[in-house]
């Protein structure tokens, strides 16, 4: 599915594609890993190819870093999801049980500020399914999670847009 999506992208197309299962290993040969509203994904040369694609599938919400400071020199992942977040993080707009397999407990920096409007803030969990304390606050962007309450630093498994 997510090759019919290939032709929107005259920049930046995915080098490689398919669903995501949580226990696939996922592919990390170009770094930028893009999930789709649709739970498929695809790998992208740069993370700005990765955040305009999945702006054409729906909104790029969040932005995660293997390494801190969003440095994207290093893997990144980024999810698009079907509707913006509500301005309120009363509700849950979006949750996601687990990370992709490669990406549990790897996590460094986070950003939901991707210059398309989204107005999505994210809330991680130790464990998968929203179990066990990771930051214990909603962040829109941090630079390095071992900066935060309970050492979040690769510790996320699980976590909530809203």
């Amino acid at each position: 599915m997510v090759l019919a999506f290939a032709g929107l992208f005259l920049a930046g197309s995915p080098s490689t594609a398919g669903e995501v299962p949580a226990s696939a290993k996922q592919p990390t040969a170009e770094g930028h890993l893009l999930v789709y509203p649709n739970k498929t994904w695809a790998s992208f040369p740069s993370l700005q190819a990765a955040i305009q694609a999945g702006d054409a599938a729906g909104i790029s919400a969040v932005t995660f870093y293997d390494w801190v400071n969003y440095n994207s020199s290093g893997p990144t992942l980024t999810y698009s999801v079907s509707r913006d977040c509500t301005a309120t993080t009363g509700d849950k707009d979006h949750v996601f049980e687990n990370f992709p397999n490669g990406w549990n407990d790897s996590v460094s920096s986070v950003s939901t500020q991707l210059g398309n409007g989204s107005h999505c803030d994210v809330w991680f969990s130790a464990d998968v399914k929203f179990e066990g304390e990771c930051g214990n606050q909603w962040f829109d962007l941090h630079p390095n999670l071992t900066q935060v309450p309970y050492g979040c630093d690769n510790k996320a498994s699980s976590f909530e847009l809203s």
